[in-house]
């Protein structure tokens, strides 16, 4: 027996006891603990998103004109595919039992949302042709846009809408069903468009070379706008507010055609969640100024000015194109 094979002889059983003396070692071992661990990592960050955004939320008919639950649920399937299951279902089960809500309505809060945003992000899934501006093919978006608003939504929101006529002690005529069935529905969508517009526009930014915008951002906009935020955060309880968000909606459109698409999605996505914040603090008044039927309007109005912003914001990269 030569040299070299002794060595090779000795150097093949030391390799074997590290991969089996010790079974942290072993490869295999090792991944899948590594896959346990990303895993029981991202069930917990799914659970606190959605725990997040339905604990904040007064579970009633009307409801808010954004409903994030079942936009959270279509995004983190749209990505993240079956593994996003457990997550939503753990964040959605708590938040709602915590709220003391019974079981039925549970059950049915939970198949809507999560129900309707798996089915929507399985539709959605291949719709768009091109991760990098996915939005800025017409006839995908009008699409995507058809899907959700006829199908994912609608789907969503008869599911939620024969909750009160099991559980609770409500009136379940028609007129009060389709008012319900229109007021769920639009706020689903205005969710999905927004939240939507706002991550899959940004999704590969980070990884590719795509300018924020074309234009300069010049340090006094970005003085302006921190000063508007700061001041917006402050004043949310103030029921007035809301004459100074609607400015700041029609000066986000401005800055959406100027600026491009990202930071058209940037502010939707901003000034949404402080409608959505601002609704939460003073829902019980507006429902008693304007009354339900009115009421329906802010969910209208939210849904064109979304639209709008998107579209603007899409003519803008095309001009550029061309």
């Amino acid at each position: 027996m030569t040299t070299e094979t002794i060595t090779n002889s000795k150097l093949r059983s030391y390799l074997l006891q590290l991969t089996s003396a010790n079974p942290k070692k072993n490869y295999l071992f090792s991944y899948n603990m590594m896959r346990s661990n990303r895993f029981l990592i991202k069930t917990f960050v799914l659970f606190f998103i959605q725990y997040l955004s339905i604990s904040s939320l007064n579970i009633s008919y009307p409801g808010i004109p954004i409903y994030l639950p079942i936009a959270n649920a279509f995004l983190l399937f749209y990505f993240l595919g079956n593994t996003a299951f457990l997550g939503l279902l753990l964040g959605g089960l708590f938040a709602y039992a915590l709220k003391g809500l019974p079981t039925i309505i549970i059950l049915q809060n939970l198949t809507a949302d999560i129900g309707g945003g798996y089915f929507g992000a399985l539709l959605c899934r291949n719709v768009f042709s091109s991760d990098v501006k996915p939005f800025s093919n017409t006839k995908e978006l009008i699409i995507f846009l058809s899907i959700n608003a006829f199908i994912t939504c609608p789907l969503s929101s008869i599911i939620r809408i024969i909750t009160p006529k099991w559980g609770c002690n409500v009136s379940s005529s028609l007129n009060t069903l389709l008012y319900q069935f229109a007021n769920i529905e639009l706020a689903s969508l205005n969710a999905i468009i927004i939240l939507s517009y706002f991550t899959l526009t940004w999704y590969c930014v980070p990884f590719s070379r795509e300018k924020i915008s074309k234009k300069s951002i010049n340090k006094l906009s970005v003085v302006v706008f921190a000063l508007f935020m700061v001041g917006m955060i402050l004043l949310l309880r103030d029921r007035e507010s809301i004459y100074i968000l609607s400015i700041g909606m029609f000066l986000f459109i401005y800055a959406a055609y100027y600026y491009g698409c990202l930071i058209g999605s940037l502010l939707l996505f901003i000034i949404s969640n402080l409608y959505l914040v601002y609704f939460i603090i003073h829902q019980q008044y507006y429902l008693e100024y304007l009354g339900p039927k009115l009421y329906l309007a802010v969910s209208i109005l939210i849904l064109i000015y979304s639209l709008c912003l998107l579209y603007i914001s899409q003519v803008k990269e095309r001009s550029k194109v061309t």
